[in-house]
C-alpha cells in the first residue's frame, strides 16, 4: 500500500514538471489594445438621475402598523358612569398565536390623567381581549373606559413591552379640548410633595394615617406613582404597615393611574399606625434610590 502511495505522489510530481517546462518555451503572446471608443455624454444618465426616473418602490409596512381603531361609542358601566367603547382591529404579525392583551397596551387619558377600565360596560365583550388568534389573521376587539368628563380624550396605543406609539389619537367628546398639558420641551422635574392627611380607620377599626401626595410628571412619557416611588412611613423608628383594606378614604387604583409628561395628580395611601406619636414619611425613588420626599408628620 506505501509503495502504491508513494508510485501516486511520484506520478503527481511528473506530470507538475512537464507543466512548469511546457510554460517556460511557450513564447509571451502579443497583446493588441481594443481600438477606442468614443462615449456620448449627452446620453449619459447619472445616478440622481435614475433614481428620479425609478424611485425606489416604498418600503413594506412594518408589524408595527398592524392595528387601528375602526370606531368608538358611548355606554354605562355597571355603576352608571359613562364610559367610551373603542372597537380596535388587528392582526396578528407574530408567528405563534397571541391576544390583545398580552400583545398591546391601550391606555385613555382625559385632562392628561389615565382613565380607568370599565367593569361590565353595556355593549362590550371583554372576552374578546383574552381571545387567542392564530397567525396572519385578523380580528376585533372592544376595550371600554370610564370617561372623567366630556372633554377631548386621547387614545394610546403601544406593545406591551415596547415604547413606540402605535396609535395616538384624540377623540372629541363634545367638551372641549380639556386641561391644557404642558409641552414635553417645557415641563420641570419629577416631584413628589405631602398636600395633606387626615386619620380614619380600616374594616377591622385599626387606625390609619391617610396621606395625600402630588406628584408631577417631568419624564418624556406616561407615568403611575406606583411604578415610580417606593414609599414608606415610620413610627417609633418601625415601618407602618401600608397595606390597608377597607378603609373609605383611600382610592388605591390612583396609584396605579399613568399621568402623561407635565401632568400633577394626587393619590392618597394609607398607613397603619399604633399610637399618635410623630410619623416619618419618605418617598424614593424605585430604581435608583433618589429621594424625592423626607417629612414629618405631627399627630398630636
Amino acid at each position: 500500500m506505501k509503495k502504491k502511495i508513494a508510485s501516486v505522489f511520484a506520478a503527481l510530481a511528473l506530470v507538475v514538471a512537464i507543466s512548469g517546462c511546457g510554460e517556460n518555451e511557450t513564447d509571451t503572446p502579443t497583446v493588441t489594445p481594443p481600438p477606442q471608443q468614443t462615449v456620448d455624454t449627452s446620453a449619459t444618465t447619472t445616478t440622481a438621475e435614475l433614481a428620479e426616473t425609478n424611485p425606489p418602490e416604498t418600503e413594506p409596512q412594518t408589524e408595527e402598523a398592524n392595528i387601528k381603531i375602526v370606531s368608538h361609542s358611548m355606554s354605562k358601566d355597571y355603576s352608571g358612569a359613562d364610559a367610551l367603547i373603542i372597537e380596535f382591529e388587528w392582526t396578528n404579525t407574530e408567528d405563534k398565536e397571541a391576544n390583545f392583551m398580552t400583545t398591546f397596551t391601550a391606555s385613555l387619558y382625559q385632562n392628561g390623567i389615565e382613565c380607568e377600565s370599565a367593569i361590565m360596560a353595556e355593549g362590550v365583550d371583554s372576552q374578546l381581549l383574552m381571545n387567542d388568534i392564530k397567525p396572519g389573521v385578523t380580528y376585533k376587539v372592544q376595550k371600554a373606559y370610564v370617561l372623567q368628563d366630556n372633554t377631548t380624550a386621547n387614545i394610546v396605543v403601544k406593545k406591551l413591552f415596547g415604547s413606540t406609539d402605535l396609535i395616538n389619537e384624540n377623540i372629541d367628546l363634545g367638551g372641549g379640548a380639556g386641561a391644557d398639558n404642558s409641552s414635553s420641551d417645557e415641563i420641570g422635574e419629577t416631584s413628589v410633595k405631602l398636600v395633606g392627611h387626615k386619620l380614619s380607620t380600616d374594616y377591622n377599626g385599626d387606625n390609619v394615617l391617610v396621606v395625600d401626595y402630588e406628584f408631577y410628571n417631568g419624564e418624556k412619557e406616561a407615568k403611575a406613582f406606583m411604578f415610580m416611588f417606593a414609599d414608606k412611613a415610620f413610627q417609633n423608628g418601625i415601618e407602618c404597615d401600608s397595606t390597608v383594606i377597607g378603609c373609605d378614604d383611600i382610592d388605591s387604583q390612583k396609584q396605579m393611574n399613568e399621568i402623561q409628561p407635565g401632568v400633577s395628580y394626587t393619590v392618597t395611601i394609607g398607613y397603619h399606625i399604633s399610637d399618635m406619636s410623630d410619623v416619618e414619611i419618605e418617598i424614593t425613588g424605585l430604581f435608583g434610590g433618589k429621594t424625592y420626599l423626607s417629612e414629618t408628620i405631627s399627630l398630636s
